[in-house]
């Protein structure tokens, strides 16, 4: 029983540890990216999600974003995603509003 309850919170340990690294890799991805485009679609799946038409990528599809981009970003809106920073500016027709990218 003893060697049953070490071997599952071993187990339970190296899953978050696997996790935080793909998580970790998949955050810093996004972070070194930059694209310019408009909001075309914004929608929940396991977190409000943004689908971005862009001039250079297409239509890439952004989760995991921060509450001031979520609360801020609506459909039609530009927005630019900073190089090596975790900020994106999204513009409007009548303003400019430098955000956090994402939850991070």
């Amino acid at each position: 029983m003893k060697t049953l309850s070490k071997s599952l919170i071993i187990c339970i340990f190296m899953s978050g540890v696997l996790f935080s690294c793909s998580y970790d890799k998949f955050t810093k991805k996004q972070i070194v990216s930059s694209y310019k485009g408009k909001i075309i679609e914004k929608y929940e799946k396991h977190g409000t999600h943004l689908k971005i038409d862009t001039d250079s990528l297409g239509e890439i599809d952004i989760g995991g974003i921060s509450g001031d981009l979520i609360q801020n970003a609506s459909v039609g809106d530009s927005i630019i995603k900073v190089k090596n920073l975790n900020v994106c500016i999204l513009k409007r027709s009548n303003s400019v509003i430098k955000l956090k990218y994402i939850f991070y």
